[in-house]
């Protein structure tokens, strides 16, 4: 619970150091996120202060990084390559608004960025990787199979369709270990 609140605690911090508003207007808009959040028509067994926390900064990425942030949600909580996102995106039919993204080198970073600015995601220019926390795949995923149901499915599409374009097939092959 302790990492859980630091999160929380760090998220908040760079959402309001990128939006510059009031910490009296961030707790307004917790509260009443966190109430919306937590109604009885959302089951959730996760942190209810990150699910707060992300639908107060998921609401100011824009459409590039929330798409990228969407499509995130649905890869295994490990670091992802952007290779995997750069390459494959060509593969990538829907969502319309996620392919254009991929489709662009100068979109995707900039989404990613965007989203390393709010806390969403970690980028590691030097292994050139994006990481998005578990619990916040989780809580995004959760979101989005509750309020979008049908797009849950072409963003799963859309990553068995990154890592099918991506895989070198031959596992046998030692000099693929690192795209494996």
């Amino acid at each position: 619970h302790r990492l859980a609140s630091v999160q929380a605690e760090l998220a908040a911090a760079a959402y309001l150091a990128e939006t510059r508003i009031s910490a009296d207007a961030y707790l307004e808009m917790f509260e009443e996120n966190a109430h919306a959040l937590l109604s009885e028509h959302v089951d959730m067994d996760y942190p209810h202060v990150v699910a707060a926390t992300w639908s107060v900064s998921s609401r100011q990425l824009g459409p590039d990084a929330t798409e990228l942030f969407n499509l995130c949600a649905f890869f295994s909580p490990e670091p992802m390559a952007e290779e995997l996102f750069l390459t494959g995106g060509r593969d990538v039919r829907s969502p319309a608004a996620l392919a254009e993204v991929l489709g662009d080198s100068r979109r995707f970073r900039q989404a990613a960025r965007r989203l390393h600015r709010y806390s969403l995601a970690k980028t590691d220019g030097k292994r050139n990787v994006v990481v998005v926390h578990r619990v916040v795949q989780r809580v995004t995923r959760g979101q989005i199979e509750i309020e979008r149901p049908r797009d849950c499915d072409e963003y799963r599409a859309a990553v068995h369709a990154l890592l099918e374009s991506t895989n070198p097939r031959n596992p046998d092959r030692e000099s693929n270990d690192g795209q494996y």
